[in-house]
């Protein structure tokens, strides 16, 4: 019996892990404050990250600093709506499936 819950919680971690992996987190705000502390921090525990800001140089900025395989800058103001669902609707595949969002903007 013990073999078997062993086995069974080794699975779990590893379905988990493999979960924790895909997430997508998005976050309004990304040059900034909050949301830039949030980009570091789930950044660095190995989450992909959409980073949505209106100040190109500090996206750029930032997306350099945290690895640009892992993140995709959108230089944006959350404030124009079509702008938004565009933005959205052309993600790149690897980005569409989005499991977390920080809506920190303004």
């Amino acid at each position: 019996m013990r073999q078997l819950y062993i086995t069974y919680v080794w699975l779990n971690m590893k379905k988990c892990i493999y979960l924790w992996y895909k997430m997508i987190v998005l976050i309004t705000g990304a040059t900034s404050g909050f949301g830039m502390s949030c980009a570091k921090l789930f950044s660095k525990k190995g989450y992909k990250t959409i980073l949505i800001g209106r100040r190109k140089e500090r996206l750029t900025k930032l997306s350099k600093e945290l690895g640009i395989k892992r993140n995709l800058p959108i230089h944006l103001d959350v404030r124009d709506k079509k702008n938004v669902f565009k933005s959205i609707e052309n993600l790149p595949k690897e980005y569409k499936k989005i499991t977390v969002l920080i809506n920190n903007a303004g």
